[in-house]
């Protein structure tokens, strides 16, 4: 699995990820920080994009395996 090592979040994905991490479904994450399940999609599906995971769990995996959360 070949991950950005350069991807830098921001605060909402950072936020975003944890709450995934933490095994959050997007529509709860979108109740708890009132956004909708839409806008959720998008900064995980950018977030994909940015850092080549296959899916949400390599994306958590590898926040974790960085610090981010």
């Amino acid at each position: 699995m070949l991950l950005n090592p350069e991807f830098t979040p921001t605060q909402r994905e950072t936020q975003i990820v944890g709450l995934l991490a933490d095994g959050l479904s997007s529509k709860q994450i979108a109740g708890r920080l009132a956004l909708s399940k839409h806008t959720v999609d998008t900064h995980r599906s950018k977030m994909i994009r940015k850092t080549g995971p296959k899916n949400t769990l390599e994306l958590a995996a590898w926040c974790v395996k960085n610090g981010m959360v």
